[in-house]
């Protein structure tokens, strides 16, 4: 997935759309034909306000992850969808989908997965739904999920620790800042988690106000390291 590369070649040959998958396809990311990129959330939001259009989303259910953006879970909601939220990781997505009896779901990422499929993540399919969209309602890409909303301001950072990741998440002190932030920035999201390979933790801040996001990561990060480092 390169979507940089992508967008570049799909406005040098003036395509209509453009798609990149993963080694195994299992995810994919769309380019629009001015190049804007379409990610996991943009086509969530493509493909289930489509559905629901048509009256073909069971539930009226989306499942999507807490890496998904602010601006994204507030455009299902006004659009009448139901959005259900899962940790990260395409099986606890799987999952959720299962308690749910959702039809779609997936991750930032690219990573579709459609119940009718096995439960399986499938970058073509999904490009096939993503043409299938354009052609019946006769119109650009750039005219769909990028035109429904701005994509609201988000920051991963990640962090090599010397004590254990799972140690410093109990940590009472980083519990205590993050309920702290929350409370006074109620329009914000923060998502603190360990890397499944390798031991270090992965800050992700999202809000509305991009000076407001980066104080709070600033915040997070001064003090991971220091309870990493006593």
């Amino acid at each position: 997935l390169k979507p940089e590369k992508l967008s570049r070649l799909t406005k040098k040959f003036k395509a209509d759309i453009g798609f990149s998958f993963d080694g195994d396809a299992d995810r994919v990311v769309v380019s629009d034909e001015k190049g804007k990129i379409l990610d996991g959330d943009a086509i969530l939001a493509t493909i289930s306000t489509y559905l629901l259009k048509k009256k073909k989303l069971p539930k009226n259910s989306v499942i999507s992850t807490l890496m998904s953006n602010l601006a994204f879970r507030d455009f299902l909601i006004k659009s009448g969808i139901k959005l259900f939220l899962s940790n990260v990781g395409d099986r606890y997505v799987v999952e959720e989908m299962k308690k749910k009896k959702a039809f779609i779901g997936g991750e930032q990422s690219g990573h579709i997965i459609f119940s009718d499929n096995g439960y399986s993540g499938d970058g073509i399919l999904t490009a096939l739904f993503i043409l299938d969209i354009v052609v019946n309602e006769k119109c650009k890409v750039s005219e769909l999920a990028n035109g429904f909303f701005k994509k609201a301001p988000q920051k991963l950072v990640n962090l090599k620790l010397k004590k254990e990741s799972s140690e410093i998440l109990k940590n009472k002190k980083l519990l205590n800042l993050k309920n702290r932030l929350l409370k006074f920035n109620k329009d914000c999201d923060i998502l603190i988690r360990k890397s499944g390979t390798e031991n270090l933790l992965r800050v992700m801040v999202q809000c509305h106000r991009k000076k407001t996001m980066e104080s709070i990561v600033d915040n997070l990060v001064i003090e991971i390291k220091r309870i990493d480092s006593n």
